[in-house]
């Protein structure tokens, strides 16, 4: 991927001219072996293992800016750049059993070793546009980790349609290194896995023309990831602890042959439990960002059996809160409410459509970044009206 952007995303200032600059290739392979029983009843089990070698190359990634010197002595337009190659291995081993207790209770047993390793050598220049000459600052560096994921769950058949469950599991998001790194050792430039146990517990079903699911849920999160600034470079940090926990309910009814009702709601309370920023400021008891406070869905979709179909969809999240890196604080987005359609014509294998999305054309924020210089936010898409062709084979 090549990505060139405009430094400030702003016109008549100083940076007019300039870009960010992100240009990065991946290479992968990816195996899995995985051997399971084919028992309908009793004892079932699934085991394989997992090989992933990923390179990831880094080639350049920053920015250019105007440089003045302490006294506003203009020097040129200079490349703030890294150069880096990320290797990661990573290697598993899994299974899982479901073993039937009594007619109505199941266990479920699993777990999932893993390893990782990575690797990354890093350059970083800071020269005149348009020159070519040595890094300032190299750095390499090798971390790697090592995992077990358990899982158990037991589940209750509360009738034929009808099953409760509780559940635990260990989650896991792997550590890795910061693109810029321009001093420092090892440590001081890798942030660590982020952990999770969670805890669930639910009931799954069908009554008729309806199905639902429903859960509680609670994750203690360590080590979790965060997203900051030094002023001038972006990079992953860790904070100490976090918690999230809520409540999800899904619906699913089919109200006649050719429609059906859909619908889902989920509450959810995301806070740092320890998060010290540094300099005396601590975010403890602060909402985690890009988390909203709920989320909502209702939809109704309509399906002839000559091919005619169409669907209107209901989407809506409640406040979010985003990181303002500039000021050391939180900001917040309202909740917001978003509304898509669709109706087509399918024949043979063509399918003909027109389609609405962001009818009410509502304006909601989906990302937000700031800095010493200037803060960037994304929104959502605008309104949008299209029509489409798709065959089939």
């Amino acid at each position: 991927m090549e990505g060139d952007y405009d430094v400030d995303y702003q016109a008549d200032t100083i940076y007019d001219g300039l870009k960010n600059i992100n240009h990065n290739e991946t290479d992968a392979y990816t195996q899995e072996l995985r051997i399971s029983s084919n028992n309908k009843g009793g004892i079932r089990w699934v085991a394989g293992f997992y090989l992933d070698s990923e390179e990831y190359i880094q080639n350049p990634l920053g920015m250019q800016y105007p440089y003045y010197d302490g006294s506003g002595v203009f020097y040129g337009n200079f490349d703030y750049l890294a150069e880096s190659e990320m290797d990661t291995t990573t290697y598993a081993a899994f299974g899982q059993a479901m073993v039937p207790l009594t007619e109505r209770f199941e266990l479920t047993l699993g777990g999932r070793y893993q390893h990782i390793d990575k690797e990354v050598d890093v350059d970083i220049y800071s020269l005149p546009v348009g020159t070519t000459g040595l890094p300032f600052s190299s750095f390499s560096g090798e971390k790697d980790w090592d995992t077990f994921l358990p899982k158990a769950a037991l589940s209750f058949a509360l009738s034929d349609n009808f099953h409760t469950y509780v559940s635990y599991s260990r989650g896991y998001m792997p550590g890795g290194f910061n693109p810029f790194a321009s001093s420092g050792t090892v440590e001081d430039n890798s942030f660590e896995p982020q952990k999770s146990a969670n805890y669930e517990i639910g009931i799954k079903g069908r009554l008729n023309r309806l199905r639902l699911a429903a859960n509680i849920f609670y994750m203690d999160i360590d080590d979790i990831h965060i997203y900051k600034s030094d002023g001038v470079n972006l990079y992953t940090d860790n904070a100490d602890s976090a918690h999230s926990q809520g409540v999800e309910l899904e619906l699913a009814y089919k109200l006649t042959e050719t429609v059906e009702l859909t619908g889902s709601l989920g509450f959810i309370e995301a806070q740092y439990d320890t998060y010290e920023a540094g300099n005396g400021i601590s975010f403890d008891g602060k909402d985690i960002e890009n988390t909203p406070s709920y989320t909502a869905t209702a939809g109704a979709s309509y399906k002839h059996p000559c091919g005619f179909y169409g669907r209107i969809d209901m989407r809506a999240a409640g406040k979010t809160s985003f990181f303002d890196d500039a000021n050391n604080s939180f900001v917040e987005d309202d909740a917001y409410v978003v509304l898509d359609a669709k109706i087509g014509y399918l024949t043979g294998g063509w399918d003909f459509y027109v389609y609405g999305k962001n009818l009410a054309d509502e304006e909601y924020v989906t990302y937000f970044m700031s800095g010493t210089r200037h803060s960037l936010a994304e929104y959502g898409q605008p309104l949008t009206i299209g029509a489409g062709l798709r065959y089939r084979f």
